[in-house]
């Protein structure tokens, strides 16, 4: 069994030599260019503010429970109708008694996105290779061997899927390819001594759980791409940098070999996607540490870095023989050739979407009004406040003097027509529309099934 007892936190005093010191220097003012750009896209543009009210309406809550996690549930969630951002005001103190009005908000956002996952994905893709040059065509069925294997035992299909969840959900997403290998130590038992267990033998051995290459998607909120970046030149992006976590045994499994790790001190934040410093005070972990990596395709350098810290853990030439970076990335629809930060579904619908839920949540409470109208009553007065509540299968004595007065709401038939525009509006910008999800005009499933059986 490997030792179990934890370790203390009382690293070595880092001491960097002037090769090192002059790499940190240079890889932070890199790092710190590489992040502002994402929240200033074309001079007015916050990508990450974006992705948050893109997962923010992905999942599948009322406008209440999207408001913030901070406020009290009887606070009104307030939408920006110019931007179509939610989260924009928070007004607390709602009036007592508003319970009764509707605050459902539809999960177009999921619906669309799940759609789009099924066409492009789970329809099993599979791909063509076909030899640029001449002298490569007889390694064509081996390089097409080499990709099937990855995709079933790099498991690149479902990278390759989460991949166009972040496309489509933000409209940019990122990931990388690269060799990994995972391997442990373990004891495997040889001889069994059932009266003393404890007599036992076990001889060491090393578990290889994955030595090829992968494909893994990266969190795009932790992820940067060169300032320069444009869909223009293909070969504009010359350098990208992101963050991952690590457990400390983790860590220690991975970079333990490097002599600067000793240097490393545990407890970190956790990053949540959230700039609150209470919330990330709340996430701070004592066997977490954040690592940081870099490349550069101009200065040839790749480097692992812990930036909390300003340690340098490794660094190198980039890995591979061509000195191309390892990242992947692409947009869902194009915003501007001068960015590679797309469009994606939550931009396309977000504005309608506003509209939708008011409209829906307008006509739901005008239904409940006509169904429930409000009552007033003048002559004797009540005990308490003067409130009274009415319910089916109740007698109640009418005080003498007593006149009753009922408001009746018309219920405005106009407004299922106004929230069936929107929503096939919403279809259009999009480009998921019913067809693709399933929905054939006239007919249902059951009697195609049907026709199908019949011929």
């Amino acid at each position: 069994m490997q030792n179990i007892k934890p370790k203390t936190n009382n690293p070595e005093a880092y001491n960097p030599d002037q090769k090192e010191r002059d790499i940190l220097e240079y890889v932070k003012l890199r790092v710190s260019a590489l992040k502002d750009t994402k929240k200033n896209v074309l001079g007015n543009v916050d990508f990450t503010e974006i992705m948050r009210s893109a997962d923010q309406e992905y999942q599948p809550q009322d406008l209440i429970d999207k408001a913030l996690s901070s406020a009290s549930k009887s606070s009104i969630f307030v939408q920006d109708e110019l931007t179509g951002l939610r989260g924009s005001r928070l007004v607390a103190g709602a009036p007592e008694g508003n319970d009764w009005r509707s605050t459902i908000s539809e999960p177009t956002l999921y619906v669309k996105i799940q759609t789009a996952l099924s066409i492009l994905i789970d329809q099993n893709p599979t791909a063509t290779f076909k030899a640029i040059l001449e002298k490569y065509e007889e390694t064509t069925d081996l390089a097409k061997a080499i990709w099937k294997r990855g995709w079933e035992i790099g498991n690149a299909k479902e990278a390759i899927k989460l991949f166009i969840f972040d496309l489509a959900k933000y409209g940019w997403a990122i990931g990388r390819t690269y060799p990994r290998i995972i391997k442990r130590e373990k004891e495997i038992l040889e001889e069994l001594d059932t009266e003393n267990p404890e007599n036992n033998k076990y001889r060491k051995s090393t578990v290889v759980e994955y030595n090829d290459i992968i494909r893994e998607k990266l969190d795009p909120y932790r992820t940067w791409i060169d300032d320069n970046t444009n869909l223009t030149d293909p070969y504009s992006c010359r350098d990208w940098y992101f963050e991952k976590d690590y457990s400390r045994d983790l860590f220690e499994t991975e970079f333990g070999q490097y002599p600067n790790s000793k240097n490393v001190t545990f407890g970190t934040v956790v990053d949540t996607g959230d700039d609150d410093v209470t919330s990330k005070t709340q996430n701070k972990r004592d066997d977490m540490v954040t690592v940081g990596f870099y490349e550069s395709k101009d200065k040839d350098l790749y480097t692992i870095t812990v930036p909390d810290q300003d340690i340098l853990i490794y660094f190198s030439p980039l890995p591979n023989d061509e000195g191309r970076l390892s990242c992947w990335w692409n947009y869902w629809t194009i915003r501007d050739p001068r960015t590679p930060y797309g469009i994606g579904l939550y931009e396309l619908i977000k504005a309608d979407k506003v509209l939708y839920d008011r409209f829906s949540n307008m006509s739901i409470d005008q239904l409940t009004m006509a169904i429930y109208p409000m009552i007033f009553y003048s002559g004797t007065p009540t005990q308490g406040d003067g409130k009274l509540t009415f319910s089916p299968n109740s007698i109640q004595q009418k005080l003498p003097g007593t006149t009753i007065d009922q408001i009746k709401i018309q219920y405005d038939n106009r407004a299922p027509e106004m929230i069936s525009r929107l929503k096939e509006r919403m279809d259009d910008n999009s480009g998921i529309t019913p067809t693709l999800q399933g929905e054939v005009q006239g007919k249902t499933w059951e009697k195609l099934f049907t026709l199908k059986i019949l011929h």
